[in-house]
């Protein structure tokens, strides 16, 4: 099985682009290389999320999410997602968790 590579970028002071496919397949890799950004976000900062390398996702997605959120929250950090696919989009209101999104 040929399973598309996800990662993630940094671009700038406390800012990174997540690219590739955010699926259920890479979901624990993506967990495993963000470990990182809570580190680097610390007490008081926040860190931007660009998603517009996304290329395709399922809604394994929605939980990654919510786990960058509670890694940020417990960093005492905040975390503001942006340029987010219409498809993650869809996913977050069809699953009801859009409104809880920090969607920029």
């Amino acid at each position: 099985m040929n399973v598309a590579v996800a990662r993630i970028e940094p671009v700038g002071d406390h800012a990174w682009r997540v690219a590739g496919e955010l699926t259920l397949q890479n979901l624990p890799a993506l967990l495993a290389e963000s470990e990182g950004l809570r580190a680097a976000a610390g007490p008081g900062r926040g860190f931007e999320l660009d998603l517009s390398g996304v290329t395709r996702i399922d809604s394994s997605a929605i939980a990654l999410l919510l786990a960058w959120m509670r890694a940020a929250r417990q960093a005492g950090a905040s975390v503001r997602f942006f340029r987010a696919p219409g498809q993650l989009l869809s996913i977050a209101e069809v699953s009801g968790v859009r409104s809880l999104l920090p969607l920029g």
